[in-house]
């Protein structure tokens, strides 16, 4: 046998093993313990491995409403055996995977809740379930969705997504109001900027941060939401 079939075979057989070893390591439904509320999206098992909520995305730590879904989720399924359904695993090693504690869909219930928002990048058979508690939690104005006093006072001119060849974006707003707007930007993934509006247009370029596939624009104050923008 030649160096390099052997070669090919043993790969065969390691990768095989492997295989093995990770699909067994993950059940598709499987019911284990809460160790530890990490964030509100993600948790650590009894097994020490992490899950991170699939179809949703809180608010990130020192965010507006960021201890809404962290408090939830340590009230709830903290220490708590529940079910946990993986559909696949992140670039960081963490399982993807939905929660269900008494018979509840625990990621629908964030949302529901006003908590989080939905965040898909492709649809699963919990997709119009998660879509439906976010649209119910965003027409009752709850949690993240709750509305800024000043939310009459900006708006969106335009969202420019559609990338160039070097991915340039712009995003146009304008202040209407006679004072400073402090505000956060932020997408439907974690890329977030603070920003400073004096009254009148303002104008920054961005650089492949919204998806032209789908993606959304958040803006909030410190006293709620103030601008939300779908496509």
């Amino acid at each position: 046998m030649k160096k390099r079939e052997f070669i090919l075979i043993v790969l065969f057989f390691v990768s095989g093993i492997l295989y093995y070893i990770f699909a067994n390591s993950i059940s598709p439904i499987e019911d284990i313990r809460v160790l530890r509320v990490v964030d509100g999206d993600t948790l650590e098992l009894e097994n020490s491995m992490k899950i991170r909520l699939l179809g949703i995305n809180t608010p990130e730590k020192n965010m507006l409403h960021s201890e809404l879904a962290v408090n939830y989720l340590k009230n709830t399924i903290l220490n708590k055996t529940v079910q946990i359904e993986t559909i696949e695993t992140d670039k960081y090693a963490r399982m993807l995977s939905y929660v269900f504690y008494e018979g509840q869909n625990i990621n629908e219930q964030i949302v529901k809740k006003g908590y989080a928002h939905a965040y898909y990048y492709g649809k699963d058979k919990y997709y119009n379930d998660i879509m439906e508690a976010e649209k119910l939690a965003r027409e009752s104005e709850i949690g993240i969705w709750k509305k800024s006093p000043n939310n009459e006072c900006l708006e969106l001119v335009e969202l420019l997504y559609d990338d160039d060849k070097y991915g340039e974006e712009t995003l146009t707003l304008e202040n209407n109001c006679n004072k400073t707007l402090n505000l956060v930007i932020k997408d439907d993934a974690t890329h977030i900027y603070k920003r400073t509006l004096n009254e009148g247009i303002y104008t920054e370029k961005f650089s492949h941060i919204f998806n032209d596939a789908g993606d959304t624009l958040f803006i909030w104050d410190d006293l709620g939401l103030v601008e939300f923008y779908r496509y």
